[in-house]
């Protein structure tokens, strides 16, 4: 390996790709990856919005639903465990 003078390489420095959809950050220390930060932008939609949107269009019986562990769970345990009226 070939020696690389001190002065050329910076102690740490940071590396930032924006995208669309997200924002990368990569911090390196001596020229070695150290950590990765990955921020989506606020246009994505939690879980429990998403299967909102997709119960309103599908019978009681074949809905999906939350529990309180953040599982999601079908229409029929949900009921069990009277999530569900």
């Amino acid at each position: 390996m070939a020696y690389i003078p001190k002065d050329v390489v910076q102690p740490k420095r940071t590396y930032v790709v924006e995208d669309d959809e997200c924002v990368i950050t990569y911090y390196y220390e001596y020229n070695r990856m150290v950590r990765t930060d990955i921020k989506y932008k606020s246009n994505f939609k939690s879980l429990h919005e998403e299967l909102e949107e997709q119960n309103e269009k599908l019978p009681k019986h074949k809905r999906k639903y939350l529990d309180d562990d953040g599982k999601v769970i079908g229409y029929l345990t949900a009921k069990k465990r009277g999530i569900v009226e």
